[in-house]
């Protein structure tokens, strides 16, 4: 059986801008309201407060670069394959610390919303026609 190739651009421009949206809304609260995040999510503010805000400029940074592909997404789908790496990490992370020293709720929901956009990203990479790991980090 053979899954059907996506031969246009806007699966991936579609999942490339879903993937930027989510990280700057998340990240935007992080980075200017931290306190407010924390409380939001139901989890243990962090001390000092600065590595939420950190987290949350990382997420604007992938959340922009993300919405900047969908200008050209063959170009650069390895931006797509970069986030949805650090999401499944991201995830991974979460379900070791649930298991050994378990964790708040809040993150368990992070996690899952993550998994989600790793994966919307990740298939219409798969399905999209000529996007092949050999020319995955080719920029022409």
């Amino acid at each position: 059986m053979s899954l059907k190739k996506f031969t246009d651009d806007r699966y991936l421009k579609m999942a490339f801008f879903i993937g930027g949206i989510y990280d700057i809304l998340l990240g935007v609260p992080m980075l200017f309201l931290p306190d407010l995040t924390a409380t939001l999510l139901d989890i243990t503010k962090p001390e000092p407060m600065f590595w939420a805000q950190v987290i949350g400029l990382f997420l604007i940074g992938i959340g922009y670069f993300l919405l900047i592909a969908t200008q050209d997404v063959r170009k650069f789908v390895f931006i797509g394959v970069g986030s949805a790496v650090i999401r499944l990490g991201y995830v991974t992370l979460v379900i070791l610390s649930w298991f050994t020293i378990g964790i708040e709720m809040g993150y368990i929901l992070v996690a899952t919303t993550d998994m989600l956009t790793a994966i919307i990203l990740l298939v219409p990479i798969v399905l999209t026609e000529d996007v092949s790991w050999k020319n995955l980090w080719r920029i022409d």
